[in-house]
């Protein structure tokens, strides 16, 4: 069986998706846009087989820079 990890800054909104799957599924919370908290989440995840990204944001905004100065739409889409 899939061990299944959610990654996402809110886990209330995910325990909707989290309460379908089988298995034991974990939340892990973080904020993508954000490489530090990239990089605490790697540390906890030993393997990946199948990775599915859906971050992503839509905006015309032009630069917004997340709190360690990265445009946001660059980090989601790129680092996240």
């Amino acid at each position: 069986s899939a061990d299944i990890t959610i990654i996402g800054r809110n886990e209330s909104a995910a325990n909707s998706i989290l309460s379908q799957l089988g298995s034991s599924p974990k939340f892990l919370r973080a904020d993508v846009s954000l490489l530090s908290e990239i990089r605490e989440v790697t540390k906890k995840i030993n393997k990946v087989d199948i990775l599915i990204l859906t971050q992503g944001i839509l905006t015309m905004a032009g630069r917004t820079p997340t709190k360690e100065n990265i445009d946001n739409k660059l980090a989601l889409h790129y680092y996240g």
